[in-house]
């Protein structure tokens, strides 16, 4: 990446004589930004110039979206407080844990994909407990007929030139390791969207 690309996408405030680099939440998804990750050293930032400049000597330079790193970095910080929960209460806690059931199914897409619109929908309405989200079509709903939202399209949202972020690559990165399994025992056609 060329040295002035690194701090572009990059938001945050100055604070204490430190850069703090804010997260980006879903509400800002069509507008992504890029983070920028340096191994080991710390952000420089010259506010004059209200540019951002780091220090190339020979450390590993990664850019990757921040949607995703603000997911992968809010998903982790729930992790130590699951395993606390586990911990103390035993495994037989993690049954009746209202904020995950258990650790394999909050990993994985199916566990994510119920969550995932919360933040979006009103806190006073009770739009969350009608929210309902199924793997595949179940029997009731499997003989009614099927809309389609055109703006909701694969075609037109996962263009090659949009960023996105896959629910499969976010869960693979908290912990979720069955995706290599549900593919073998399901091979998908080419036309089905990815997980």
């Amino acid at each position: 990446t060329p040295p002035g690309e690194l701090g572009k996408g990059v938001w945050g405030y100055w604070e204490l004589g430190a850069w703090k680099p804010l997260g980006i939440s879903g509400r800002q998804r069509a507008r992504l930004r890029k983070e920028v990750l340096l191994a080991g050293e710390d952000w420089a930032y010259d506010p004059p110039r209200g540019e951002m400049r780091t220090k190339r000597k020979g450390n590993k330079v990664d850019c990757i979206a921040a949607e995703k790193r603000a997911n992968t970095v809010e998903l982790m910080k729930k992790m130590p407080q699951m395993l606390l929960d586990y911990k103390v209460q035993g495994s037989r806690h993690m049954a009746h844990c209202s904020y995950c059931p258990n650790t394999a199914a909050s990993a994985s897409p199916a566990g994510r994909l119920h969550r995932m619109p919360r933040p979006g929908l009103p806190v006073a309405s009770r739009t969350t407990p009608r929210l309902k989200a199924y793997k595949g079509v179940p029997p009731p709903y499997d003989r009614t007929k099927r809309m389609v939202i055109p703006d909701a399209l694969n075609v037109l949202r996962l263009r090659p030139g949009h960023r996105y972020c896959l629910l499969g690559q976010l869960s693979k990165e908290v912990g979720w390791n069955y995706a290599h399994t549900i593919r073998a025992r399901q091979p998908c056609p080419s036309w089905v969207s990815k997980i």
